[in-house]
């Protein structure tokens, strides 16, 4: 989303009020809805727009604990190249004390749990220059403007986004068109809603719209050019209750909690309560041969390098999440059933 309005401050929204601004029955930012999500999460604020450190961006996670806060940085793989060995710290922009630091080793997304006072401002470093800074802030006045909802149709991200929304929302549709989920279609409501044909076309129209809303992969919507402009991702409310934003140990939280059928397709629990879990996430399928070859064997060593080194050092950086756990067992487990027989 971009909301200038809020002058970096976080959005949060629940579940339904989220499903309600795409399904078009909340149509302007000061709707008493999201006003009343915005309360139950406190409000920090990011006044940095144009991260110090190319390709490292950062956002912050309120947690359980009052006193504390989840700081998470993404490098790209360029800048993860740059900044390896190098030092990520979280600073009392007043008295320069150092919070929290982590070297960055063998990943690109660095997770860093610091104690917060509501007064101090924490000033979020990349070898010393300045990703982001932030600062509680009293929850913002929701501006009088419009909702821009922009959409894809023809998107397997629309059909894993109204997934989602059917699992609120009963109503909903799934299919590659978003104009078609939407109970009733969209025609009615005009210029309000904009399609777009790709993720980064549609990101691009929200990073230059202010008052739109969209979706996309994290890879579109942590591009530090996008954010530079405004952009900025929604937490969206757990069914334990949390405000999450999109992230590796977020989403990771989310998959552990879905099925695995013997072909490898993937089935979400979207009731499913789990701490810390992003709400909404999708899997990168890879349709292969089990006939013995030469070539097939070259593929299932390619899906075994996938899994086992470029996703846990690079993954993070892309706006993809390495498999961890059980399904990275499982995961390895369909590999080894290419090229066998």
């Amino acid at each position: 989303y971009r909301l200038d309005e809020l002058k970096g401050a976080q959005l949060s929204l629940s579940p339904g009020t989220s499903e309600a601004i795409f399904n078009g029955t909340i149509s302007n930012w000061s709707d008493a809805r999201i006003a009343n999500d915005m309360r139950q999460n406190p409000t920090w604020a990011n006044s940095v727009k144009r991260s110090g450190y190319r390709g490292a961006s950062a956002l912050w996670q309120n947690t359980r604990d009052a006193g504390s806060s989840n700081v998470t940085v993404a490098l790209s793989p360029n800048a993860y190249k740059r900044a390896k060995g190098k030092i990520v710290r979280v600073i009392d922009a007043k008295t320069k004390r150092v919070v929290q630091r982590a070297t960055v080793g063998t990943k690109s997304e660095i997770r860093l749990n610091i104690k917060t006072t509501r007064t101090a401002t924490y000033e979020v470093q990349v070898d010393g220059k300045r990703v982001a800074s932030y600062k509680r802030v009293k929850t913002p006045t929701l501006p009088n403007r419009e909702i821009i909802v922009v959409y894809r149709d023809g998107s397997g991200t629309t059909a894993n986004f109204s997934t989602y929304m059917k699992s609120v929302n009963s109503r909903w549709g799934v299919t590659n068109d978003f104009s078609a989920n939407v109970s009733g279609g969209i025609a009615s409501f005009g210029a309000r809603y904009q399609k777009q044909d790709t993720s980064a076309n549609q990101s691009n129209y929200v990073a230059d719209t202010n008052g739109a809303i969209g979706y996309s992969e994290t890879s579109f919507a942590y591009d530090t050019s996008r954010q530079a402009k405004g952009l900025r991702v929604v937490a969206l409310q757990n069914n334990f209750g949390e405000f999450i934003q999109p992230s590796s140990a977020s989403y990771n939280a989310f998959l552990s909690t879905a099925t695995v059928a013997e072909n490898g397709f993937v089935t979400f629990n979207f009731a499913a309560r789990k701490r810390g879990a992003y709400p909404i996430g999708a899997v990168t399928y890879m349709l292969t041969k089990t006939a013995k070859s030469a070539k097939n064997d070259v593929v299932r060593q390619f899906i075994e390098f996938a899994i086992n080194e470029y996703a846990p050092q690079f993954g993070e950086g892309l706006g993809y999440v390495p498999l961890s756990g059980t399904m990275k067992a499982k995961g390895l487990e369909m590999a080894a059933k290419v090229s066998v027989s």
